[in-house]
């Protein structure tokens, strides 16, 4: 079965569940890590989930910020067998992981593409209505 863990520093995870529980609503397979909300280490949190995993699930580890003390807590899974980790998550990449079916195994090539899909998404509109009304001009 598909495990999904979104860890972050302070309590942007459960923001994250927030919204995407207002958008998809509740899935069971999704697990929230909120860092230095509390006085359980980071290290301690992902212990214990991990140990509601077994072998033959396979897990997908959203972080907030590549390089941050979070990321550096979960990279070490990395070389754990049926574990894929993203960082730099935004809220369409975790819609797309959580609209995975949790009963297939999980395709890196589909994660691959969620991932660069995702990029799509962080744009600067001012930049991105000049150019639209620029091209319009064109259209003439």
């Amino acid at each position: 079965m598909l495990k999904i863990l979104i860890a972050s520093h302070g309590n942007y995870a459960d923001g994250v569940k927030s919204a995407t529980n207002i958008i998809i609503g509740n899935k069971e397979n999704v697990h929230y890590l909120n860092a230095y909300v509390s006085e359980e280490t980071v290290k301690d949190q992902l212990e214990n989930f991990f140990k509601g995993v077994s072998e033959n699930d396979e897990v997908i580890i959203l972080t907030d910020i590549y390089g941050g003390s979070v990321n550096q807590n979960v990279f070490p899974y990395v070389k754990k067998e049926n574990v894929y980790i993203i960082s730099g998550f935004n809220l369409a990449t975790v819609l797309e992981i959580l609209l995975l079916n949790p009963e297939e195994k999980v395709s890196l090539d589909n994660l691959r593409n969620i991932v660069e899909e995702s990029k799509k998404q962080i744009l600067f509109l001012n930049d991105y209505v000049a150019e639209q009304e620029q091209e319009d001009d064109f259209d003439i």
